[in-house]
């Protein structure tokens, strides 16, 4: 099992560090491969990561904001420029860990069903029907197929914490998908894919989106 942990982030300095030491402290093992994605086309927030984290992390920077699809792009191609690198850890700078994170046993469950394009952690109802469901779930009972290890998602990808297999990430990067959550959805299905959820479908969430707001000037596209 050889994992890379790739880290977007888009200049919340806020929310950073506190991203950053939940993944250290969470994930188990800790990946020998670690990068962060910087999309701030700030400098001054650049010299801020590799002071905080160039010891630790490979850190790169657009030179000004490329927005979220092309980010995440670049952010795994380096993840997977490393030939050793079998899955890819995606998190984003806005999430913390409410328990350990098992990448072995993540990695077991997506090698025994290959049909799977990613497991993702569960993150808590963060908007109003979310909230009024009670359960990100719940949203959409029919969608929810549970397993012995997992739960399938049959709606779509996502791009909250995951751990996406590298044969995924290359088959998205050579036919130039764009990476917003819906593209990779369809294009993936088209290639029989679905997607997963680690644990049962009645779990406490498994991590807790802190980002209550968007970096000044974000770009999603």
């Amino acid at each position: 099992m050889n994992v890379a942990l790739v880290v977007v982030t888009d200049g919340r300095a806020e929310y950073l560090p506190r991203a950053v030491n939940s993944l250290a402290q969470q994930l188990r093992p800790y990946p020998e491969f670690r990068y962060v994605m910087d999309d701030s086309g700030d400098a001054n927030y650049g010299a801020f990561l590799r002071e905080a984290w160039g010891g630790e992390f490979a850190v790169r920077s657009h030179f000004e904001r490329e927005g979220f699809v092309a980010t995440v792009a670049d952010a795994w191609r380096l993840a997977i420029q490393e030939p050793s690198v079998e899955y890819v850890f995606h998190a984003e700078d806005d999430f913390t860990y409410n328990e350990p994170v098992d990448l072995g046993r993540m990695v077991a469950i997506l090698d025994e069903n290959p049909h799977l394009a990613q497991l993702v952690l569960k993150r808590q109802p963060v908007n109003g029907p979310e909230s009024h469901a009670g359960d990100i779930t719940r949203m959409d009972p029919d969608a929810w197929v549970v397993h012995p290890t997992f739960t399938e998602y049959t709606r779509n990808f996502s791009t909250n914490p995951c751990l996406i297999p590298r044969r995924v990430i290359q088959l998205v990067l050579r036919e130039r998908v764009a990476t917003a959550e819906m593209a990779l959805t369809w294009f993936l299905q088209e290639h029989g894919y679905t997607f997963g959820y680690v644990g049962d479908i009645d779990d406490p969430p498994r991590v807790q989106h802190i980002g209550e707001h968007r970096a000044e000037g974000a770009r999603y596209p």
